[in-house]
């Protein structure tokens, strides 16, 4: 059986988010991606904001509120980004 890297995926997470559980479904990747030329551009109307906190609530097991904060949007947008390129496509 061949290795598919899960392990140093996982390990890379872990590095980068400490103590926390991170795993992104395979739906989400894929609303993600949907999602990702607004991210890239900032501009997510209302129902795009909502479905983007979720699959961070969801990635990350947390509680983050949709804001109007440049800073933490953009933050959770890297935290995301990190999360989507880690994350284990089996």
């Amino acid at each position: 059986m061949e290795d598919c890297g899960c392990e140093e995926r996982q390990a890379k997470l872990n590095e980068y988010f400490p103590g926390k559980d991170v795993a992104m479904s395979a739906e989400d990747a894929k609303l993600y991606e949907e999602l990702l030329p607004g991210i890239q551009n900032h501009r997510l109307n209302r129902q795009q904001s909502k479905a983007f906190f979720g699959i961070y609530n969801r990635t990350f097991h947390a509680n983050a509120k949709p804001c109007s904060c440049p800073g933490k949007n953009q933050r959770l947008a890297r935290h995301l980004a990190r999360a989507y390129d880690l994350r284990c496509e089996l």
